[in-house]
């Protein structure tokens, strides 16, 4: 295949740009599928738009206006057809005006957006030339998206071999094609049908692999059991102030047996919000400190990290466990002696976040590893800290409820623990739609719980402003709240984002917890490890900007504290959003997003950029990811030439990312 320098639209900048982004070569290039597709075969009408949700449209231009000067220069343009009209804002292209014209005809892709002022616009839109199904690449700096689409178009067309090295035999023949046409399809698609089909295909073999590389990873290993002694758990659960429920009791059982076992433990914990994960981590910890051992558990953020401590110290001190924590914000001389009281074991368990895998980090017997919200964490960070000693225990946990198949997948060297009942006395959470002439009303009652000591969240899809100026931003809206005159104008208002200096922002969540603020205004960096028990409202800004499941971790937020809780998605009816005000049941939630959205999406794998982003391709669903599972299962049992081929294949393909 030819290099990438001599591919047209690239020359040697931008092929280093590719390069930098990881793509090292032509066959690279073709494997770097489109991340979604623009849709126009089919219009919507204006009147039919949803707030958030892509499609094609047309209209002729009514009007034509802008503001500004320079890169600072807004465009506004109005478009009509026989149901609506809707605004078009540009922002930075005043070469816009040049070139339309009142009465002209436009093909439009984008999302409509709705303001708090109600208003209804569609931000930076595609301008169509024809109807089609266009790739929609992830971006890479230094390289234009039109660009990178004919550099693609000219390797597939130079391409002789686009073989995957999996044999034929382990394919399906519903699913079978020839590779380098699935290819082409996938890029640019003929149509709706051949698109379906060449992902169905990439998929398939992208899950093949991941499983024979996980198949791989579950080589049994014999170690010599813990001596845990024989009460534990009726031990722990004496000591703390509340009785664990059903769900906790079964699930305590089963992970004290993987620990008493001859080979590692390695156990996924799943559960709703506030369903007791977090006490059933402690458990295991007390179990491996109660037989000698070590325990550590690393949770993705510091705030996550040091209310785990503090409840760590709470719930296992007692039981005569000495708890430490370290993060990567303990000052030095402080660190000095906790990593000497770690290496010689005076601390039993350790709590922190990825400073627990540096270098300078050494156990005395390190015999159990938890890892918190392990959704955020890739096999590599799991792995690392795991590396800290050999063999040890593994329990990982993760609120995000994740459909059985999908779990198999992606943890499928994992067994499972299914957390899926609640502590009593949870008062279930209310959740509704706030359309814009409701807003005031909400406040108003925002003020009265303030009143009464209750807190609210109010979260917000972007930090600051952007050029997606009708999608709420914290700063401005908690400007806007505070300012005299503003809706909340006297109450304690703080605000929270990830492009705060982490040190701030630490400040604002552990004000907003210690019950110093009456309403935190905030992005995302909410939804795990805040809990504060006197928050009672959650408002959800452009909720359709959030997947289900994501909303549902949001809102899992409130209702901590025993009191009366509400959810708030601020806009009108969306069919989608129809599942999270009709059920609180996670699994449910998550079962409908992967429906609606796919398995990339929902484990949010595009934006996490975890390893396994790679076997979650756009055309797996649940029945495909069973039949690859059972695929490698049989031909792992079957053993000979085709399954060694395939473990080689998965060997290429992920490297030491899976494979240990």
């Amino acid at each position: 295949m030819p290099p990438l320098e001599s591919l047209p639209g690239l020359g040697p900048v931008r092929a280093a740009a590719l390069k930098k982004a990881g793509v090292a070569d032509s066959r690279a290039l073709i494997e770097r599928l489109p991340v979604k597709y623009q849709d126009s075969t089919v219009l919507a009408r204006i009147a039919d738009l949803r707030p958030g949700e892509e499609a094609a449209f047309s209209g002729s231009i009514v009007s034509i206006r802008s503001y500004g000067y320079g890169k600072t220069t807004r465009v506004h343009v109005v478009v009509e057809d026989d149901s609506a009209r809707v605004s078009l804002v540009w922002f930075g292209a005043a070469w816009l005006i040049k070139q339309l014209y009142t009465g002209q005809p436009l093909l439009l892709y984008g999302a409509l957006s709705r303001a708090p002022n109600g208003a209804r616009s569609v931000v930076h839109p595609s301008m169509l030339e024809r109807r089609a199904l266009l790739p929609i690449y992830a971006s890479i700096d230094g390289l234009p998206g039109k660009a990178l689409r004919g550099a693609i178009a000219a390797a597939l067309d130079s391409i002789t071999d686009a073989e995957s090295g999996i044999p034929p035999s382990l394919i399906p023949e519903s699913i079978r094609m020839n590779r380098r046409d699935a290819l082409k399809q996938a890029h640019f698609p003929e149509s709706k049908e051949s698109l379906r089909r060449a992902l169905r295909f990439l998929s398939f073999e992208t899950l093949l692999l991941y499983a024979a590389a996980l198949n791989r990873r579950n080589r049994p290993v014999r170690i010599e059991p813990l001596p845990i002694p024989p009460d534990i758990i009726d031990t722990f659960w004496a000591a703390q102030p509340f009785q664990p429920t059903n769900a906790q009791t079964r699930v305590s059982h089963e992970i004290i047996t993987d620990m008493r076992a001859d080979s590692p433990m390695a156990r996924l914990v799943e559960g709703d919000v506030g369903c007791g994960k977090t006490a059933l981590a402690f458990m295991a910890l007390y179990a491996a400190v109660a037989s000698g051992g070590q325990a550590a558990m690393m949770a993705p953020t510091e705030i996550l990290a040091a209310q785990h401590a503090r409840s760590a110290i709470r719930m296992l001190e007692p039981l005569g466990v000495r708890v430490g924590l370290l993060t990567g914000s303990v000052p030095a001389k402080e660190r000095r002696g906790i990593l000497s009281s770690i290496a010689d074991g005076t601390l039993q368990a350790v709590i922190g976040t990825h400073a627990l895998f540096s270098k300078d980090v050494e156990f005395s017997n390190l015999a159990l590893c938890v890892t918190d919200e392990q959704h955020r964490f890739g096999v590599k960070q799991r792995a690392a800290l795991s590396g800290k000693t050999a063999h040890p225990h593994t329990l990982v946990m993760s609120a995000t409820p994740i459909p059985r198949t999908l779990a198999m997948l992606l943890y499928g060297d994992l067994k499972r623990s299914v957390v899926d009942e609640s502590p009593p006395g949870r008062i279930p959470i209310q959740t509704r739609y706030v359309p814009e002439r409701k807003r005031a009303d909400m406040y108003r009652f925002i003020r009265s719980q303030a009143s009464e000591g209750r807190q609210a969240y109010i979260v917000c899809p972007h930090a600051t402003r952007t050029e997606d100026a009708d999608c709420a931003s914290a700063e401005w809206l908690a400007q806007s709240l505070r300012d005299k005159g503003g809706a909340l104008e006297g109450l304690r208002v703080g605000i929270a984002h990830g492009s705060q200096p982490s040190k701030l922002r630490a400040q604002t969540l552990s004000a907003f917890h210690a019950g110093n603020l009456d309403v935190l205004v905030a992005t995302t960096v909410v939804e795990v490890g805040v809990d504060a028990p006197n928050a009672a409202i959650i408002v959800i800004e452009n909720p359709e900007r959030f997947g289900l499941a994501q909303l549902h971790q949001l809102r899992g937020r409130v209702g901590r504290g025993g009191a009366k809780s509400w959810c708030f998605l601020m806009g009108e009816r969306n069919e989608r959003l129809d599942a999270l005000v009709s059920t609180r049941d996670g699994f449910e939630i998550a079962r409908k997003d992967l429906a609606m959205r796919g398995p990339g999406d929902l484990l949010g794998v595009r934006q996490h950029g975890l390893p396994e982003a790679e076997a979650i391709a756009s055309g797996a669903d649940e029945p495909l990811m069973v039949m690859a599972r059972q695929a490698v299962e049989e031909a792992s049992s079957r053993g000979g030439e085709d399954y060694s081929t395939l473990a080689e294949a998965a060997r290429a393909r992920f490297g030491d990312t899976i494979i240990t």
